[in-house]
């Protein structure tokens, strides 16, 4: 884990004071302008930075980046997945990836890693919505959206991403 230090016309209680209440406003699906672009500017930190890909503290374990760089696969490569602690922000800096989307009761839990990792993967479906999320775009996932990202469009590509984790308040 690396410490990611938001210098700059940050104000650190503005940025904590803004994730509790993106984290309160998401878990209420309440999101607003306000908070968009307080995401948008954290990603603009982070990005300012050209991080190599790994884990980022911006405001220890309750606001963190993941920097990641990968192949897209075909779909029956990948699994939905959800979270209990944490709400994603996976926003695209680079390529384009197809994330697959659905309501985690209606998913079969296969394997619970909830303790150790905060993911919960579930069984194959063929009943979901798609969504193409192309460089500069983000999708944000609750707690209670199943999730599938990493799928290829028309052809496997590498995708340069940051996922921020936000910790449910």
């Amino acid at each position: 884990t690396k410490v990611v230090g938001i210098k700059g016309n940050y104000d650190s209680d503005k940025v904590e004071g803004c994730v509790e209440e993106i984290g309160d406003k998401l878990e209420n699906m309440e999101l607003d302008i306000d908070d968009i672009e307080c995401i948008a500017e954290i990603e603009k930190k982070v990005e300012e930075l050209n991080l190599e890909d790994g884990k980022y503290e911006i405001l220890g374990e309750d606001l963190f980046a993941l920097v990641q760089t990968y192949e897209t696969k075909d779909a029956s490569e990948c699994k939905f997945e959800t979270h209990k602690k944490y709400i994603d922000v996976q926003y695209v800096r680079q390529g384009k990836e197809v994330m697959n989307y659905k309501l985690k009761d209606q998913l079969v839990v296969t394997e619970d890693l909830s303790e150790q990792s905060d993911v919960i993967f579930y069984e194959d479906t063929t009943d979901y919505t798609s969504v193409l999320v192309e460089e500069g775009s983000f999708a944000l996932f609750s707690t209670q959206d199943g999730h599938m990202p990493g799928v290829k469009y028309n052809h496997k590509e590498t995708v340069k991403k940051i996922v921020f984790k936000i910790k449910i308040v």
